[in-house]
């Protein structure tokens, strides 16, 4: 994607369809989040690992999804962004 926005800088005008698609609202925010997201999906797994058997791999995928993205917008919004207001105002 990196790539792809960089060749749309260089090649395109500012309203390719490209650019819309990267400037997505729900996209931008799930940049925002993939930090917090990055971290919390292997605490995730182990808990689900350690404390429930789930044998469909499916489900459990799922699961994983949507635990992990719900305690990254969680982590984002109470932890991340309060800390970088917090540094910008040292």
């Amino acid at each position: 994607l990196i790539i792809l926005s960089l060749a749309s800088e260089y090649y395109c005008d500012a309203e390719t369809l490209l650019t819309k698609i990267l400037s997505n609202k729900i996209l931008v925010y799930l940049g925002q989040i993939s930090f917090a997201f990055y971290m919390t999906h292997l605490l995730v797994i182990d808990i689900l690992d350690l404390y429930f058997v789930i044998p469909n791999h499916i489900i459990k995928t799922g699961l994983i999804i949507i635990i992990t993205l719900t305690a990254s917008i969680f982590t984002f919004e109470k932890i991340e962004k309060p800390a970088n207001k917090l540094i910008k105002t040292l």
